[in-house]
């Protein structure tokens, strides 16, 4: 194997979501669903002893959902030691939107300087975070001298346990070389549980190098038309690898309120729908589907199609979204590649023939 195989690779083989024990798959899905990880990667390289894959797991479920400290401090110091260990995941991934680019610009002032951005309780965890990750032999009596001026025993006691299950997960999967080149079939969206239309279990995996438009649809929606252009561009770029897959939704106004087989009917008998269609799923509303918290994550913002008049309409009726990275109607886009990277995200009424969203799936096809 030459050397530029060998980078490619996993050192340890990832185990695959199918076969983890139903605990550990339990725990890793809440995970998900509550925002608490941002790649299964660290779990699937642990599920080679899956009970020590499973502690950490409930160790930080216990910080993220009954912690001491503060969300927004918790996302500082998270993406701090994620710069330290390359996650890019993890650097991609917003778990709050208290966290701001702005915020994110500040992270990298240097160790020990002030930064008046930041207050003295963030300042001080984030400078005990960089040096638990990079060099823990300089973290002296000053350095604690200043957390207890911020934070109680408990807290410093929380705040180092953070620390420790953020930097082992990324310390073991960059050591593992798991972040860079891991194999097509084994990438996290392959692995999401879903069910087809009709039931039946399925993943992505059936669609490992193809590039897929993944699109939440509804059947009652002033963009319900777009049916048309994507199953034309469905049937178009079929032979090149594009599939467009569709996830029914009746997150916004209540506009895929039909059973499967009613949502099956509909889209044959009026827009001739041929590409794959998928169990109806939650996008918004809790808990989110651990698919959309994926997509979510690797694009949180997405390519706007130049109009204001559905940002509008929304505001008018009060029905914008709650977060900034929330989807913000039916027929958003994702553009997820062949090796199952999220490439692009492309707002409801950007149609399917719009020339940015062409652009970018020929791009995707041509690699």
């Amino acid at each position: 194997m030459s050397a530029s195989t060998q980078s490619t690779q996993p050192r340890l083989p990832l185990v695959a979501l199918a076969d983890f024990p139903a605990d550990l798959r339990a725990a890793l899905d809440r995970g998900r669903a509550n925002g608490m990880l941002s790649t299964a990667v660290p779990v699937q390289v642990w599920a080679h002893r899956p009970a020590v894959a499973l502690a950490w797991l409930q160790a930080l479920e216990q910080i993220h959902v009954h912690g001491l400290l503060a969300v927004r401090l918790r996302e500082l110091m998270r993406l701090k030691i994620a710069a330290i260990t390359t996650c890019s995941a993890c650097q991609i991934a917003r778990k709050t939107d208290s966290v701001t680019e702005a915020d994110i610009a500040c992270l990298s002032f240097a160790p020990g300087q002030q930064h008046t951005h930041f207050s003295e309780a963030e300042q001080a965890a984030l400078r005990y975070a960089e040096l638990f990750a990079s060099d823990p032999m300089a973290i002296d009596n000053t350095v604690y001298d200043r957390l207890k001026r911020s934070f109680t025993v408990p807290e410093i006691v929380e705040l180092n346990l953070f620390c420790a299950l953020m930097l082992a997960g990324g310390r073991m999967t960059l050591a593992q070389q798991a972040y860079e080149g891991t194999p097509m079939s084994q990438a996290p969206i392959f692995d999401i549980p879903l069910q087809r239309l009709n039931g039946g279990p399925v993943t992505l995996a059936e669609h490992a190098g193809q590039v897929m438009l993944i699109v939440n649809v509804a059947s009652k929606c002033g963009l319900t038309p777009q049916y048309v252009g994507l199953e034309q561009m469905h049937v178009a770029h079929a032979e090149r690898g594009l599939r467009v897959l569709g996830f029914p939704c009746n997150d916004f106004g209540g506009q895929e309120p039909g059973t499967p087989e009613e949502i099956e009917s509909f889209c044959q008998a009026n827009y001739g729908v041929s590409f794959p269609m998928y169990g109806k799923l939650t996008v918004n509303s809790a808990p989110r589907h651990a698919l959309y918290e994926h997509l979510i994550a690797a694009q949180p913002t997405a390519t706007p199609s130049g109009s204001s008049v559905l940002h509008a309409t929304l505001e008018k009726h009060g029905l914008l979204p709650k977060q900034a990275t929330d989807v913000m109607w039916n027929f958003e886009k994702f553009l997820v590649g062949r090796d199952g990277q999220v490439l692009g995200r492309f707002a409801p009424d950007v149609a399917p023939n719009d020339p940015a969203l062409v652009a970018a799936i020929d791009a995707a096809l041509a690699r």
